[in-house]
């Protein structure tokens, strides 16, 4: 996770190499969570918006489903805050990629539990 603008850059960086790379072959990143460190980045909104923005700007063609990390909102100062920025920012983030595949339109996610997905692709 990016501590420091140069750690920014590094990920905006990162990311960029990794978009170069795409091929129609690959069809979605995963990231787990722990997008941020609670303790020095006090999970700001801030914060939030910069991880959205370095997806969805350096690595346009390629899906990304986001998970919540405990760094991502339970260990911040105010986890419901920081849940509330995790939803607006980050739940059904895939939608920011709709129309570079065709199988984001069949994610499900659990009524309950939102940030929890799944979807079938090429019969698995």
């Amino acid at each position: 996770a990016p501590y420091t603008a140069a750690e920014e850059d590094l990920v905006r960086k990162q990311l960029s190499d990794i978009s170069k790379e795409v091929s129609s072959d690959d069809m979605f990143l995963f990231h787990v969570g722990d997008m941020m460190r609670a303790k020095t980045t006090f999970c700001r909104r801030r914060r939030y918006q910069f991880i959205q923005d370095a997806f969805t700007q350096e690595l346009p063609n390629l899906p990304t489903f986001l998970i919540p990390g405990d760094n991502d909102w339970n260990d911040c100062p105010d986890p419901d805050l920081a849940w509330e920025y995790w939803e607006e920012y980050f739940l059904s983030f895939e939608r920011n990629f709709l129309g570079v595949r065709s199988f984001l339109t069949s994610v499900e996610r659990q009524p309950s539990r939102q940030e929890n997905l799944a979807f079938v692709l090429n019969g698995v």
